[in-house]
């Protein structure tokens, strides 16, 4: 990625009142209540999650929206789920890339492909409980480093058997 942010401590996401005020403006203008968060990694930091979540309670309406989520931080941090469900974050788009544990160390993501799929599994279920609505969308990249047939094979597999009902690509 070249993103100058990318790697920056602190957040610059937007302020928490302008949201409310666009949200709350489309709402009350046009009906809007599914919405496209526009951040390369809306989990990057529970705080700016608790931020927006904040927000969440003040509208007089529960949204639907969908953003970029890194996996392996929705894994690691269950304690961010209640806020993201608050928030209406029920629509996540996942780069996972490979299930390929050498693979995933080359490119940056490491985090052990049994954990992150199990991690995958409950959040699903977890967010189906409480709020019965979950769009799950992973992307997956062929012909990264270390990536072989058989592991590619294996990715596709579980993703057949274990990610019904959700996209992939």
């Amino acid at each position: 990625c070249n993103f100058p942010i990318l790697g920056v401590k602190g957040d610059y996401s937007r302020d928490a009142e302008d949201f409310y005020e666009e949200v709350m403006d489309v709402h009350d203008r046009f009906g809007v209540k599914h919405f496209y968060i526009a951040d390369e990694t809306f989990n990057d930091s529970s705080s700016k999650i608790q931020k927006f979540a904040k927000v969440a309670d003040k509208l007089p309406f529960t949204p639907y929206m969908t953003g970029h989520i890194r996996a392996d931080l929705m894994v690691s941090r269950p304690q961010d789920w209640d806020d993201m469900i608050k928030l209406g974050i029920n629509g996540h788009f996942y780069g996972i890339e490979t299930f390929n544990h050498e693979t995933g160390k080359a490119i940056g993501k490491g985090m052990l492909p049994e954990r992150l799929q199990e991690g995958l599994l409950k959040i699903r279920e977890y967010f189906l409980k409480h709020t019965g609505v979950y769009r799950g969308n992973i992307s997956m990249i062929a012909g990264l480093p270390y990536e072989t047939e058989d592991s590619l094979m294996s990715a596709n597999k579980w993703l057949m058997e274990e990610w019904k009902g959700e996209n992939f690509s």
